[in-house]
């Protein structure tokens, strides 16, 4: 006997073997068994495709009747929406975060840009007054030099009127 079963032979297997006692015919058996695996194999399909395909979460389980397969159904078909809800709000926020990324990084090069433009700014300052600074020290020696020369000349005249007083 094979005691190798895959999933799928398994759950048939247990299904089979529950429905096996049941007072009706195999035909009845087969239709009531179909009844509950084909639901259930496509909530398996679905779920597969998912999660091994594309993850296509806009999938839907077709709900037919009020039985549990039904209600597995619908509520899977409401996780998955919220699950889509929720993705859409974080793939809206993370589009958000961009372009608040892209903004400040545009801010920073301005604020860079500013920055650098200050510096030279402050640069070019330092050397006017340096200049300045260069042009005042000339100036005060210039002073220098004319205060210099008018008190030789004051002596020089002072000294000439003495010779003109005793020349007299």
């Amino acid at each position: 006997m094979n005691t190798h079963f895959s999933i799928q032979d398994k759950s048939e297997y247990n299904f089979a073997t529950v429905l096996l006692p049941l007072p009706c015919g195999p035909q009845n058996r087969v239709t009531f068994l179909k009844s509950i695996v084909n639901p259930l194999r496509k909530v398996i399909d679905v779920l597969e495709g998912i999660s091994e395909g594309d993850g296509d979460l806009t999938q839907r389980l077709p709900i037919i009747g009020k039985d549990e397969v039904s209600m597995l159904s619908r509520h899977f078909n409401k996780t998955f929406e919220k699950i889509g809800v929720t993705l859409s709000a974080v793939i809206n926020e993370s589009e958000k975060m961009q372009v608040s990324a892209n903004s400040l990084g545009h801010n920073v090069s301005e604020t860079a840009s500013a920055v650098n433009e200050i510096s030279s700014n402050i640069a070019s300052i330092r050397g006017q007054i340096t200049t300045q600074n260069e042009g005042v020290d000339q100036t005060v020696e210039t002073a220098a030099q004319i205060s210099a020369n008018i008190d030789a000349l004051n002596d020089a005249s002072i000294k000439l009127r003495k010779n003109k007083i005793v020349s007299i």
